[in-house]
C-alpha cells in the first residue's frame, strides 16, 4: 500500500487536476515509469510515480527480489502545461530471498534519474539545450523547471566543457552552438583556442 504523501503544502487545500490520469500520465511520458497520482501544490504540478519493474533479480545471486519498503525521491522534470513539475519517485527497497546471499537489500535506480540529483536526465538536456541551442537566458530556464540559477548555469558548464573538449579533439576551432552551451549575458562565451595551454588534457576552454 502506497503511504507517502505527495504535498508538501500542508497550510492550504490541495486540489486533485482534473486532467490527472491518462492525460497527466501521456504528457509526463517518462520511460519505465507510471504516474499513480498527481496534485496541485503552490502552482506547481507534483507527480507520485513508480516504476513498472516487477521481476528484479538480485544483483549478486541472481534470484528474484522481493519487496521489502518504499522511499520517496524528489526530482524535478519537464514543465507541463508552463507549469514546472516535481516528481516524487516512490522506489522501491528489494531484498534477497536467500538467507546466505551477501546482498540483503538494495534500492532500485534507473538510469532516467542519477543518484543525488535534483533534475531528470532529460531535463538536464533540455536546461542545456535551451541556453546553449536556442540562447534561451538562464534564469528563464531555471524559472521553468523551480530551480536556481547557479543549478543551471552548473549544468551548462559541465555539459558545456565535455562538449568543447570532443570538439577540439576531432580539430574544429569553435563548435556550434549546439554542441556547447554559452552565457547569453553578453559578458562571456565558451570558446577553445589551440594555441593555449594544456587544459581538460588538450586545450584551455575559456
Amino acid at each position: 500500500m502506497i503511504t507517502t504523501k505527495i504535498t508538501r503544502i500542508v497550510e492550504e487545500p490541495q486540489v486533485e487536476a482534473e486532467v490527472t490520469g491518462s492525460v497527466v500520465a501521456a504528457l509526463f511520458g517518462l520511460d519505465g515509469f507510471r504516474v499513480l497520482a498527481a496534485a496541485d501544490a503552490g502552482g506547481e504540478l507534483e507527480l507520485l510515480v513508480e516504476t513498472i519493474a516487477r521481476v528484479v533479480p538480485c544483483p549478486d545471486c541472481g534470484a528474484v527480489g522481493r519487496a521489502k519498503d518504499r522511499r520517496p525521491v524528489w526530482v524535478r522534470d519537464l514543465p507541463i502545461g508552463g507549469r514546472p513539475v516535481v516528481v516524487c519517485w516512490h522506489k522501491r527497497v528489494w531484498c534477497c530471498p536467500h538467507a546466505l546471499c551477501s546482498k540483503k537489500t538494495w534500492t532500485e535506480q534507473h538510469p532516467a534519474i542519477e543518484l543525488r540529483s535534483c533534475l531528470t536526465d532529460r531535463a538536464r538536456a533540455w536546461a542545456f539545450d535551451q541556453v546553449g541551442a536556442r540562447d534561451g537566458a538562464v534564469s528563464r530556464v531555471a524559472s521553468a523547471l523551480g530551480v536556481g540559477w547557479a543549478t543551471i548555469m552548473r549544468i551548462v558548464t559541465t555539459r558545456g566543457a565535455k562538449a568543447l573538449r570532443m570538439a577540439c579533439r576531432r580539430g574544429f576551432s569553435r563548435p556550434s552552438p549546439s554542441m556547447a552551451a554559452h552565457e547569453v549575458t553578453g559578458q562571456q562565451s565558451l570558446s577553445c583556442h589551440t594555441t593555449a595551454p594544456e587544459v581538460f588534457g588538450e586545450r584551455r576552454f575559456l
